[in-house]
């Protein structure tokens, strides 16, 4: 007798879920970023203000380079000042430039040059971000416009005086096309002047607080810029209007201080020597970057 054995498979109904998505993941906003749309109120411009104004210590890479105390590109590229010290020392980068036979490729006139932009461009990012906000009365655009009109003009002068043929950037530039057809083949010098003449114009004679720059600040500047120029008769008209009528933050009169070395002391600041001064913390942790 012969069995016969039935193997069964049991019938498993197997269930499949197509999900589909959209690419919006792709586009994802940066988690440790802040996105314009957050910031474009008076809160976030003010504070891009300050920011703008935290471009005049220089970057933190290469730092003793790119200060506009320009001790390396004024007081060692002059002749007012020797390098002294060790050849080895700081060798690299000073003493070329001292001799006028520093490189292209060299990282101080990277880090300058870095700075000098770094400083143009957020001035520009300020003017962006204003046009797109909203709750900003007419007399804080145009103080604001000042203030940064005064900084991008100053980095723009800095970037003239060290390497001559550079291009003027505003806040028109965005675009990658923009900056590709940049050009460097034209005297910049009437731009700047527009920039620290709308400042002088614009500004408060005794800001809000000490360290933002004020109108005699602006006249200072564009006198300097016209003696740049050959423009005597400019310059002096513009140092003589500073001299008259011009007031620190403080709202204190220029003059000297009584004792010269009182100049250097911190119970001094921001007197009546001071035109402009560049504000620094201390005690933060941060190192102050040399307070260069």
């Amino acid at each position: 007798m012969k069995s016969r054995f039935k193997i069964v498979f049991p019938l498993t109904v197997m269930l499949f879920l197509a999900v589909s998505c959209g690419e919006d993941f792709l586009t994802q906003k940066p988690l440790g970023a802040i996105s314009e749309d957050t910031i474009a109120d008076k809160a976030g411009v003010e504070g891009a203000v300050i920011t703008a104004y935290r471009t005049l210590t220089g970057t933190n890479i290469g730092n003793w380079y790119t200060s506009p105390m320009n001790w390396l590109w004024g007081g060692i590229r002059s002749d007012d000042s020797y390098k002294g010290s060790e050849a080895t020392d700081q060798g690299t980068e000073i003493n070329p430039v001292e001799r006028y036979t520093v490189l292209p490729n060299g990282p101080s006139i990277n880090a300058k040059w870095r700075a000098c932009y770094d400083g143009v461009g957020m001035a520009n990012v300020v003017l962006q971000l204003m046009a797109k906000s909203k709750g900003i009365t007419d007399v804080d655009q145009k103080r604001i416009t000042a203030e940064v009109r005064f900084l991008r003009g100053f980095h723009h002068f800095e970037a003239k005086r060290c390497f001559n043929k550079v291009p003027y950037i505003d806040e028109k530039i965005s675009t990658d096309a923009d900056y590709q057809g940049l050009k460097n083949d034209a005297n910049i010098y009437p731009l700047i002047e527009a920039d620290l003449q709308f400042a002088y114009d614009n500004l408060p004679a005794v800001p809000t607080q000490k360290g933002r720059v004020n109108k005699w600040a602006a006249g200072a500047l564009l006198g300097k810029i016209y003696l740049y120029q050959g423009k005597f008769a400019e310059a002096k008209a513009m140092f003589d209007q500073v001299l008259a009528n011009g007031v620190t933050n403080k709202n204190e009169k220029y003059g000297l201080i009584d004792n010269f070395q009182d100049v250097f002391k911190g119970d001094f600041e921001n007197g009546k020597e001071s035109i402009f001064a560049v504000q620094y913390t201390v005690g933060d942790g941060t190192g102050g970057a040399n307070s260069n």
